[in-house]
Protein backbone atom coordinates (compact mmCIF):
# COMPACT_ATOMS: atom_id res chain seq x y z
CA UNK A 1 0.00 0.00 0.00
CA UNK A 2 2.98 2.21 1.05
CA UNK A 3 4.89 1.90 -2.10
CA UNK A 4 1.43 2.63 -4.15
CA UNK A 5 1.43 6.13 -2.95
CA UNK A 6 4.87 6.67 -2.65
CA UNK A 7 4.56 5.28 -7.00
CA UNK A 8 1.98 7.73 -7.36
CA UNK A 9 3.48 10.84 -5.59
CA UNK A 10 6.81 10.31 -7.78
CA UNK A 11 4.30 10.12 -11.18
CA UNK A 12 2.38 13.10 -9.93
CA UNK A 13 5.53 15.23 -9.59
CA UNK A 14 7.24 13.98 -12.58
CA UNK A 15 4.30 15.68 -14.47
CA UNK A 16 5.11 18.99 -13.25
CA UNK A 17 8.52 18.68 -13.98
CA UNK A 18 9.66 20.22 -17.19
CA UNK A 19 12.09 17.07 -18.63
CA UNK A 20 15.57 17.42 -18.29
CA UNK A 21 17.68 18.17 -21.78
CA UNK A 22 20.97 17.96 -22.47
CA UNK A 23 20.91 20.09 -25.66
CA UNK A 24 20.02 23.14 -26.89
CA UNK A 25 19.74 25.02 -30.19
CA UNK A 26 21.77 21.40 -31.57
CA UNK A 27 24.41 22.37 -29.15
CA UNK A 28 25.93 20.74 -25.72
CA UNK A 29 27.53 21.95 -23.35
CA UNK A 30 30.68 20.51 -21.29
CA UNK A 31 32.76 21.37 -18.26
CA UNK A 32 36.74 22.19 -18.71
CA UNK A 33 38.81 22.54 -16.45
CA UNK A 34 43.18 23.83 -16.72
CA UNK A 35 45.45 21.33 -14.59
CA UNK A 36 48.74 23.50 -14.02
CA UNK A 37 50.59 20.00 -13.09
CA UNK A 38 49.58 18.41 -16.40
CA UNK A 39 50.17 21.70 -17.64
CA UNK A 40 47.07 20.80 -19.82
CA UNK A 41 43.41 21.30 -20.18
CA UNK A 42 40.56 18.53 -18.82
CA UNK A 43 37.23 18.03 -20.60
CA UNK A 44 34.52 16.64 -18.82
CA UNK A 45 32.64 13.81 -20.32
CA UNK A 46 29.42 14.59 -19.05
CA UNK A 47 27.30 16.47 -20.68
CA UNK A 48 25.83 19.59 -18.26
CA UNK A 49 21.81 19.16 -17.94
CA UNK A 50 20.40 22.17 -19.39
CA UNK A 51 17.09 24.24 -18.70
CA UNK A 52 16.13 26.88 -21.35
CA UNK A 53 14.08 30.17 -20.44
CA UNK A 54 13.12 32.91 -22.78
CA UNK A 55 16.17 34.87 -21.67
CA UNK A 56 18.91 32.38 -20.15
CA UNK A 57 20.62 28.85 -20.67
CA UNK A 58 20.76 27.31 -16.98
CA UNK A 59 23.76 24.30 -17.71
CA UNK A 60 24.52 21.97 -14.37
CA UNK A 61 25.76 19.04 -12.98
CA UNK A 62 23.33 17.54 -10.43
CA UNK A 63 25.99 14.73 -8.63
CA UNK A 64 29.04 15.15 -7.87
CA UNK A 65 30.12 11.86 -9.27
CA UNK A 66 29.99 13.63 -13.05
CA UNK A 67 32.52 16.13 -11.85
CA UNK A 68 34.70 16.37 -8.47
CA UNK A 69 38.17 17.18 -8.21
CA UNK A 70 41.25 18.33 -6.24
CA UNK A 71 41.96 22.09 -6.61
CA UNK A 72 45.65 23.15 -5.02
CA UNK A 73 44.39 26.96 -4.23
CA UNK A 74 48.09 27.82 -4.58
CA UNK A 75 47.21 27.84 -8.09
CA UNK A 76 44.57 29.86 -10.13
CA UNK A 77 41.68 28.32 -11.46
CA UNK A 78 41.06 28.40 -14.95
CA UNK A 79 37.49 26.73 -15.88
CA UNK A 80 35.57 27.27 -19.43
CA UNK A 81 32.33 25.97 -20.92
CA UNK A 82 32.29 24.21 -24.06
CA UNK A 83 29.74 23.84 -26.39
CA UNK A 84 29.56 21.27 -28.89
CA UNK A 85 27.23 19.85 -31.44
CA UNK A 86 24.58 17.86 -30.31
CA UNK A 87 26.11 14.66 -31.08
CA UNK A 88 28.67 12.83 -28.65
CA UNK A 89 32.11 14.46 -27.72
CA UNK A 90 34.28 11.78 -29.65
CA UNK A 91 37.52 11.58 -27.93
CA UNK A 92 39.48 13.34 -31.38
CA UNK A 93 37.23 15.92 -30.97
CA UNK A 94 37.69 16.20 -27.41
CA UNK A 95 41.78 15.85 -28.12
CA UNK A 96 41.29 18.79 -31.11
CA UNK A 97 39.57 21.23 -28.36
CA UNK A 98 42.08 20.29 -25.71
CA UNK A 99 44.98 21.02 -28.05
CA UNK A 100 43.32 24.36 -29.46
CA UNK A 101 42.94 25.44 -25.31
CA UNK A 102 46.57 24.61 -24.87
CA UNK A 103 47.89 26.80 -27.62
CA UNK A 104 45.67 29.58 -27.46
CA UNK A 105 46.64 33.10 -26.55
CA UNK A 106 43.00 34.35 -25.85
CA UNK A 107 40.31 31.10 -24.86
CA UNK A 108 37.69 33.54 -25.04
CA UNK A 109 38.18 33.79 -28.61
CA UNK A 110 37.40 30.42 -29.41
CA UNK A 111 34.41 29.78 -30.86
CA UNK A 112 33.67 26.38 -29.32
CA UNK A 113 34.42 28.37 -25.90
CA UNK A 114 31.03 29.86 -24.47
CA UNK A 115 31.80 30.78 -21.23
CA UNK A 116 35.40 31.01 -19.67
CA UNK A 117 36.49 32.34 -16.06
CA UNK A 118 39.76 32.89 -14.55
CA UNK A 119 39.89 32.41 -10.09
CA UNK A 120 42.34 34.44 -8.58
CA UNK A 121 44.46 32.80 -5.49
CA UNK A 122 43.27 35.10 -3.11
CA UNK A 123 39.51 34.20 -4.06
CA UNK A 124 40.37 30.07 -3.38
CA UNK A 125 42.54 31.44 -0.02
CA UNK A 126 39.11 33.27 1.15
CA UNK A 127 37.09 30.02 0.07
CA UNK A 128 39.39 27.63 1.93
CA UNK A 129 39.43 29.78 5.05
CA UNK A 130 35.80 29.38 4.82
CA UNK A 131 35.40 25.75 4.47
CA UNK A 132 37.57 25.85 7.97
CA UNK A 133 34.61 26.15 9.46
CA UNK A 134 31.56 24.96 7.03
CA UNK A 135 31.20 21.78 4.98
CA UNK A 136 30.77 23.31 1.37
CA UNK A 137 31.31 26.94 0.26
CA UNK A 138 30.48 28.28 -3.30
CA UNK A 139 32.09 30.78 -5.68
CA UNK A 140 30.30 32.59 -8.31
CA UNK A 141 32.27 34.00 -11.15
CA UNK A 142 31.06 37.82 -13.10
CA UNK A 143 30.78 35.36 -16.62
CA UNK A 144 27.95 33.42 -14.84
CA UNK A 145 29.58 30.41 -13.82
CA UNK A 146 28.20 28.85 -10.44
CA UNK A 147 30.79 26.49 -8.60
CA UNK A 148 30.51 24.23 -5.31
CA UNK A 149 33.82 23.50 -2.95
CA UNK A 150 34.05 21.52 0.17
CA UNK A 151 36.89 19.88 2.44
CA UNK A 152 39.42 17.53 0.56
CA UNK A 153 39.46 15.22 3.40
CA UNK A 154 42.08 13.02 1.37
CA UNK A 155 44.90 15.67 1.68
CA UNK A 156 47.87 15.42 3.74
CA UNK A 157 47.60 19.42 3.71
CA UNK A 158 43.58 20.65 4.70
CA UNK A 159 44.31 24.24 3.89
CA UNK A 160 45.65 23.99 0.59
CA UNK A 161 43.64 21.61 -1.00
CA UNK A 162 39.86 21.95 -1.28
CA UNK A 163 37.36 19.79 -3.72
CA UNK A 164 35.45 21.34 -6.48
CA UNK A 165 32.15 19.63 -7.58
CA UNK A 166 28.89 20.34 -9.27
CA UNK A 167 29.79 23.00 -11.58
CA UNK A 168 26.57 25.18 -13.15
CA UNK A 169 26.37 28.02 -15.25
CA UNK A 170 24.06 30.44 -16.79
CA UNK A 171 24.35 32.57 -20.16
CA UNK A 172 22.31 35.32 -20.75
CA UNK A 173 20.77 35.66 -24.92
CA UNK A 174 22.93 38.14 -25.77
CA UNK A 175 26.30 36.17 -24.54
CA UNK A 176 28.05 33.51 -26.75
Amino acid sequence: MIKNILIYINIYMLKNVISPIFSVNNESYYFAIYIPSQESWFICNYKFLLTKSKTTLLGQYISSLWFKMKINIDNFLQIAIIKHPESTLTISQKQRYINLLNISDDIKELDFVAVYSNISTDKLEQLSLSLQTAQTGHLETSEGVHLSFCKNMYSNNLNKNIALYCPSFYLSNNTK
